[in-house]
């Protein structure tokens, strides 16, 4: 399991200044919000194979570093996961904020 101190939060601590700091807030919200809209979260996460049940549960956490089955290292602007009755959807989130392009996370 992912540490308490990844989770997402509405109100993200970071610095207000800076870009990168911008998409660390601009996450946090968007993905504490989907933990607790589940309308919100069923139509954004639904259709690509997330759990549509009102009862699933929606976790997210933000900047959480891994690595790659070939030892690559990682650290998305966010995770996010839906589980329900056993089953388990994750992805991997990127949020570009002001001019920043989006890029790609893995080759």
């Amino acid at each position: 399991m992912i540490e308490e101190q990844f989770r997402a939060r509405l109100f993200a601590v970071s610095g207000l200044r800076q870009e990168a700091e911008q998409e660390v807030r601009a996450t946090s919200a968007l993905l504490s919000v989907l933990q607790v809209v589940r309308p919100l979260s069923k139509r954004l996460l639904g259709p690509l194979g997330a759990s549509l049940s009102e009862s699933a549960e929606v976790l997210a956490w933000t900047e959480v570093p891994f690595e790659t089955a070939d030892g690559e290292g990682l650290r998305p602007d966010g995770i996010v996961t839906v589980r329900s009755r056993g089953r388990s959807f994750t992805a991997l989130i990127e949020v570009k904020t002001g001019t920043s392009r989006l890029g790609c996370l893995l080759n």
